[in-house]
């Protein structure tokens, strides 16, 4: 079921009105099969492989939890996580494995001759995969205790907010709150409903919008050169970002209704001044998990800065790989990667000639420099995300500037690429929206100020909202990106 269907808008508040009647020890139960349900919206034999990962991960914590030594904790624990890992790996990566290891196979005169095995990629595994390796580790770090009850653990697992493409939940933070009795409070529901409301906004307003431009430039990308490239870029950037935070918001307002809060997942990232500082603001459950579990085991800060940046790399490499089972996604990985140690790297430098040109006696504008520069910068990192091909990503990056001298004398052929004036218009408006409401929420939240509106401009307010996002928001929308991943 996606959230911008219209069975979504039935299922929300019949959950919601039916959860919060019933008495407490039923409330789970009803949360698990509609959360089920949910799933199984897409196709109801998908929840087979839901049931795998919630089986093993449940008894991996229960073996590890009740084992006596710390060695036969680590032997369970080298079990259960690659038991799994299994079904993504085979589900996932298999063909991208066994194509890689005839391409090598090749280059010494093997047979590359090899047809895909056909396997339908479950919606949400690798979300809902990580997040029951996570609860593993955690019970092998003891940081929190082995989960007895089935119920609970596989509503941690399935809650359906989250299952489909995050925030990944982390069991110390959201097991709790399902256990604790909630009742239905009015001013935390419209808290939610609002914060709903900019979710749909972004992704129906802005994000779907874009997508008509983006997908009509890099699904023909070797046919253009010189600008639509350059906007196409720039505006996938965005796209993506309203898309996924706009999933977010959707997601962390539902939840909120029902009296449950998910972890922050984006912190106006595109408003970073650095390339590290922009992974610690995007998709911060995923980059926190990949840290917690990955980069701080291989080692951290805590070694060699040679070893740090091999650590960072490797980090990023295999978050590229998450994403997806293609040469396109490791190289976005191992770009963002080297953007992230190079800024490490130059940061000495970059001090030294801020000082030197007295730069930093001005920051408002060395802070928009910054942010400008890493945007930018990001821009390039992400092309690879989107190209459909390496040989789209090489096309790109050599062309950006290869603008023939009639596109630079009459860029109106930007309106024949599925955008008229009126919704490039709309677009435009739409963004500087956004960013006006993020310019806002650096000093205070939206909420204290709609607050201190008076009730019938708020309630107005409200209304204009609504009609606007209903007027303007693309009327086939498409799926959210991160659902593929």
């Amino acid at each position: 079921m996606l959230f911008t269907t219209y069975p979504f808008f039935i299922f929300l508040p019949s959950l919601t009105l039916v959860y919060f009647l019933l008495p407490l020890r039923y409330r789970r139960i009803l949360l698990l099969a509609a959360s089920y349900y949910f799933y199984m919206f897409v196709s109801p034999k998908l929840i087979v492989y839901l049931l795998a990962v919630t089986l093993l991960s449940y008894a991996g914590g229960l073996a590890i939890g009740a084992a006596g030594t710390v060695r036969r904790k680590k032997a369970l624990l080298a079990i259960f996580i690659p038991a799994v890992l299994s079904m993504l790996i085979v589900l996932k990566y298999l063909n991208f494995l066994i194509h890689t290891a005839l391409s090598v196979t090749g280059l010494w005169g093997g047979s590359t001759g090899f047809d895909n095995f056909s396997f339908i990629l479950p919606v949400g595994i690798s979300f809902y995969t990580l997040q029951a390796i996570g609860y593993i580790i955690d019970v092998y770090r003891q940081k929190i205790a082995a989960e007895k009850s089935i119920l609970t653990y596989a509503l941690f697992v399935a809650f359906f907010p989250q299952i489909l493409s995050g925030p990944i939940g982390r069991a110390p933070h959201l097991m709790p709150q399902l256990l604790e009795k909630s009742s239905f409070d009015y001013d935390r529901t419209v808290e939610g409903l609002k914060l709903m409301a900019f979710g749909f906004f972004k992704k129906l307003v802005i994000a779907d919008r874009l997508a008509i431009f983006v997908n009509s430039v890099f699904n023909n990308a070797q046919d253009h050169t010189g600008l639509p490239l350059i906007i196409a870029s720039i505006l996938f950037l965005i796209q993506l970002f309203c898309d996924f935070s706009g999933y977010t918001d959707i997601a962390t307002g539902a939840a909120r209704i029902l009296g449950i809060n998910l972890m922050k997942n984006f912190d106006i990232p595109l408003h970073s001044r650095s390339s590290p500082e922009l992974w610690r603001r995007w998709h911060i459950s995923l980059s926190t998990w990949f840290r917690d579990y990955l980069y701080i085991p291989l080692g951290g800060n805590r070694v060699s800065k040679a070893r740090q940046y091999y650590n960072m790399f490797v980090t990023f490499l295999v978050s590229g790989l998450w994403h997806g089972a293609n040469l396109t996604f490791a190289l976005w990985g191992s770009l963002c990667g080297l953007s992230c140690i190079l800024s490490i790297i130059f940061r000495p430098l970059r001090v030294k000639i801020v000082s030197s040109i007295r730069l930093n006696r001005l920051p408002a504008l060395h802070g928009a420099i910054q942010v400008i520069t890493t945007f930018l910068l990001a821009v390039l990192c992400f092309v690879p995300f989107r190209a459909n091909s390496i040989n789209d990503v090489f096309h790109v990056y050599t062309n950006l500037f290869n603008s023939p001298i009639e596109q630079s004398m009459n860029p109106g052929f930007l309106l024949e690429l599925g955008l008229d004036r009126f919704e490039w218009g709309i677009a435009i408006l739409s963004i500087l929206i956004m960013e006006l409401i993020h310019l806002y929420q650096k000093n205070e939240s939206l909420r204290t100020l709609i607050d201190r509106i008076p009730q019938p401009v708020r309630y107005a307010f409200y209304y204009f909202s609504v009609m606007f996002i209903l007027f303007f928001s693309i009327r086939e929308s498409s799926g959210f990106i991160y659902f593929q991943f």
